[in-house]
């Protein structure tokens, strides 16, 4: 049986925290193949390093010994996360982490090299799981109160694809240095960095990994009104979203209570020059994006992900 593919795209080594109780499951679960594109070093990451200050036996939370030193560190406990959540490879794009901002014009205009890491992530999107291509690719959804960097790795790793779907359309392959290793255009799914629902909201329904769209739910509204409007960037409304409760248990066998809290737990804890990472009521949710020019490729993203998905709670015990 053919393993399906992900590719997870992010700013910064530690965004993988907030979805690693899907991504722990897609591997773990499902038995599939997960990598990782990190586009910043993460050089900028001090404001809550100074507990780990005495671990690394480095000011940490002083910027001149930080920009010196956490990328290195962080690029370290990134790939300590990727082994705790099955990740296959991590893509490592070196952008500078220079600060935050919530604006991303500043981040595509002034911080990163935006040609370079286009080309980098369309790159990896073609030849990165060779002739097989990914199916899935993983972004974090641009709502507008979220980090700006993180709405840029987005945003250009949308603008890949539709590079891909416009040189699948011509025939043609503007790169000499690469040869496609695969046609496939993946599809794509955007996580949420703050969360429109609360494990509240699900309560009454633990089991259910597919909500569908409710026009009169006030999360859903959020989420329309928060979503920034950019190029290439559409969310399918005719399609569910997905959540992933992390008091799902990993196994009823054993003592005790194992659910997706620990995983979050032991990926939080990678990193420890970033302070306390771990949400223990967060629930994880999942939007499918349309990229597709017609209604066929978006039936078949539909399709892929009703039959996908669902095996994931199948296999979570209650």
């Amino acid at each position: 049986m053919t393993k399906s593919s992900m590719l997870f795209v992010c700013a910064h080594p530690d965004d993988e925290t907030l979805y690693s109780g899907f991504m722990h499951a897609w591997v773990h679960k499902l038995g599939n193949v997960l990598d990782q594109v990190v586009v910043t070093n993460g050089e900028g990451g001090f404001k809550y390093s100074e507990l780990s200050e005495p671990y690394y036996k480095l000011a940490l939370s002083k910027e001149s010994v930080a920009r010196e030193n956490l990328p290195q560190i962080r690029k370290q406990e990134q790939l300590e996360s990727a082994k705790i959540l099955g990740v296959r490879k991590c893509f490592f794009l070196d952008q500078k982490d220079l600060k935050f901002d919530i604006n991303i014009e500043p981040v595509l205009s002034e911080q990163w090299n935006v040609n370079v890491v286009t080309e980098q992530i369309h790159d990896i999107i073609l030849t990165g799981n060779g002739e097989n291509g990914y199916d899935l690719v993983l972004v974090m959804l641009p709502a507008s109160d979220c980090h700006g960097h993180h709405k840029a790795s987005a945003i250009l790793a949308l603008k890949a694809l539709h590079q891909i779907i416009q040189e699948k359309k011509s025939g043609l392959h503007p790169h000499t240095k690469i040869k496609p290793a695969s046609n496939k255009i993946p599809f794509v799914i955007a996580g949420v960095e703050y969360q429109f629902a609360n494990i509240g909201d699900v309560v009454n329904n633990p089991r259910n990994f597919q909500t569908p769209f409710d026009p009169h739910s006030d999360w859903l509204q959020k989420m329309k009104e928060n979503v920034c409007k950019f190029p290439f960037f559409k969310v399918c409304e005719d399609s569910p979203a997905f959540l992933f409760n992390r008091k799902w248990k990993i196994s009823a066998v054993g003592p005790g209570v194992l659910d997706y809290n620990l995983v979050s737990m032991w990926v939080c804890s990678a990193h420890k020059s970033q302070g306390n990472l771990h949400e223990p009521e967060r629930l994880e949710q999942y939007f499918c994006l349309d990229i597709y020019e017609n209604e066929e490729e978006k039936a078949k993203q539909t399709g892929w992900v009703f039959q996908v998905f669902p095996k994931i709670e199948q296999l979570c015990p209650v």
